[in-house]
C-alpha cells in the first residue's frame, strides 16, 4: 500500500510537472508574440498616411512607383501579421521552433516599420515640395507671357537679349526643380536640396524678369509672390 501511495505521489508531481512547464511554454509564446508585434500599431498608422498621401498625389507621375511600392509594404505587413498569429497558436509546430519563428518575426517587423517610415518622409516632402513648386510655376508662367510678349514688340536689342537670356533661365531652373521632385520620391538628401536651390533661383530669375519688365513704358502690375520652400 506504501508502495502505491508512493507510485501515485510521482504521478502527480509529474502531472504538476507538464502542467507547469506546459503553461509556462506559453505564456512564454505570448511574450515572444507581443515583443514581436509591438511595432504593428506605428506601422498601421504609417500605412495609413501613405496612403492617403498617395490618393492626394494620384494625378502626378512621380507617385505612380509609389502606389506599388506601397501595396508592397502592405502586402509584407499582412504577410508578417499572420506568420506571428501562426506562431503563437499553431500546436502542430514545436514550440523551440515557434519562439524560434517570433524572434525572426520581430526583426522583420522592425525593418518593415523602416521601409514604411521611409516611404512616408518622402512622400510628406513631396507634397511640402510641391506646394512650394506650384506657387512658383504659377508665378513665372505669367511673367514668361509677360516677358515674351513684349520681347516679340520690342525694337531694343539689349532688351530682346536680356528678356531672352531670362527666359531660358526660367526654363532651366523650373525643369531642375520638377527633376528634384520625382528624386524625391526615391531619396531625400540631394534632391531635396537641389529643389531648394532651384526654387531660390527661380525666385531670383522672377525677380530679375519683373525688375526688366518694369523698365517698359507702360510696365505690367508686379505680382507679390511667397517666398519659396526653404529660402536663402
Amino acid at each position: 500500500m506504501k508502495g502505491l501511495w508512493i507510485l501515485g505521489g510521482l504521478v502527480a508531481a509529474a502531472a504538476a510537472l507538464v502542467f507547469f512547464l506546459t503553461g509556462e511554454s506559453s505564456a512564454d509564446l505570448d511574450r515572444l508574440y507581443e515583443e514581436a508585434v509591438r511595432e504593428r500599431p506605428a506601422i498601421q498608422e504609417s500605412l495609413a498616411e501613405c496612403g492617403e498621401l498617395v490618393r492626394w498625389f494620384a494625378d502626378r507621375k512621380p507617385t505612380e512607383k509609389k502606389k506599388g511600392e506601397l501595396e508592397e509594404l502592405r502586402r509584407r505587413f499582412e504577410a508578417l501579421d499572420k506568420s506571428a498569429e501562426a506562431a503563437r497558436v499553431d500546436t502542430t509546430q514545436p514550440k523551440d521552433e515557434r519562439r524560434k519563428a517570433l524572434v525572426r518575426l520581430g526583426e522583420e517587423f522592425h525593418e518593415l516599420r523602416r521601409d514604411v517610415d521611409d516611404l512616408r518622409a518622402r512622400l510628406r516632402e513631396m507634397k511640402t515640395f510641391d506646394g512650394a513648386l506650384a506657387e512658383s510655376v504659377r508665378r513665372l508662367g505669367g511673367l514668361t507671357r509677360q516677358l515674351a510678349d513684349a520681347r516679340a514688340t520690342s525694337a531694343d536689342p539689349e532688351f530682346q537679349q536680356r528678356a531672352g537670356d531670362l527666359l531660358e533661365e526660367g526654363r532651366k531652373f523650373r525643369q531642375m526643380a520638377e527633376t528634384s521632385l520625382k528624386e524625391l520620391s526615391i531619396r531625400i538628401v540631394g534632391p531635396r536640396e537641389q529643389g531648394r536651390a532651384a526654387l531660390n533661383e527661380l525666385d531670383d530669375v522672377m525677380g530679375r524678369m519683373e525688375k526688366l519688365l518694369g523698365t517698359l513704358p507702360n510696365a505690367p502690375k508686379r505680382e507679390t509672390a511667397e517666398a519659396p520652400a526653404g529660402g536663402r
